[in-house]
């Protein structure tokens, strides 16, 4: 995990452990502010390591309070699941959504010292949710999760399975104005960010000359349902599926999401409009 490979280095560094070839790859990498090629295996998140080390820290906490809300005995690939009918709330984690999960969980109270107060109120506001059992109701913050792409496919499996049809029948579906009406399950998600142009929840909007490079948008609700009820509730006004990304520099796609765009999509298009989750 980060923090054997760390405390690995800190023996070497105080002479109770020989130098090995992983640890000389550490030390290499981090002389140069460069993040490990390890840690990127177990999570790609920014390169500088400090960034990475917080990044990885702010989701761990975020994560690792909410198993003590959780009743042991649930099943399912997300973070997150929902039982419909009686309204009882899960989790599941899958190690490879936490790296080195077991070993944060014992040394991240440290680092935690370090966190500002915004981040440690989004920790804290995770727990409170969970004990309410309110995570699908409330606000969600996708960019607190290390893989948000894997929940909104747990998403998909809870939502095939509470009506019973298949995940290839349910299609993505996402509502700026109001909560989808053909959803069973959905989320509401905030925090999003929008380049390339601008959007008031209604329509997008072309940038000005003092606009910013990077905007806020309205929380979105996101849904599965089946592919005959979305195309039977189709809005007719023009719409562009737009990109959304983990970061602004574009690499790993977390899903497309729908905005009302008027008569020319293609203009978008060429103002380069992406969404982003909001920066850590």
């Amino acid at each position: 995990s980060i923090h054997q490979s760390l405390a690995a280095l800190s023996k070497v560094i105080r002479g109770t452990q020989l130098l090995t070839p992983d640890v000389q790859k550490l030390a290499t990498a981090l002389l140069n502010q460069e993040c490990p090629v390890t840690w990127q295996n177990k999570w790609e998140g920014p390169e500088e390591p400090m960034q990475y080390l917080r990044a990885v820290v702010t989701r761990a906490l975020a994560i690792q309070e909410q198993e003590v809300c959780v009743p042991e005995g649930t099943q399912g690939a997300g973070f997150v699941s929902t039982d419909c009918h009686s309204g009882s709330l899960s989790k599941t984690l899958s190690p490879r959504m936490l790296p080195g999960r077991r070993t944060m969980a014992a040394h991240c109270s440290p680092i935690r010292d370090g966190l500002n107060a915004e981040d440690k109120f989004r920790c804290n506001s995770w727990v409170e949710r969970a004990s309410r059992q309110a995570l699908l109701s409330d606000i969600l913050d996708l960019s607190e999760l290390f893989h948000p792409d894997t929940f909104l496919n747990a998403l998909r499996q809870e939502t095939a399975r509470s009506i019973g049809c298949s995940m290839d029948s349910l299609v993505f579906l996402s509502s700026w104005r109001s909560p989808v009406a053909q959803a069973k399950i959905q989320v509401k998600v905030g925090g999003l960010q929008l380049e390339g142009c601008r959007f008031d929840g209604v329509h997008l909007s072309e940038n000005q000359h003092d606009s910013p490079s990077v905007s806020a948008v309205p929380a979105c609700y996101m849904a599965w349902a089946p592919q005959s009820s979305a195309a039977d509730s189709t809005d007719s006004e023009e719409s562009i599926w737009l990109p959304l990304y983990t970061s602004s520099e574009r690499v790993k796609l977390v899903t497309h999401i729908s905005l009302p765009c008027g008569a020319n999509p293609n203009q978008w298009i060429q103002a380069g409009a992406a969404l982003f989750l909001k920066q850590q």
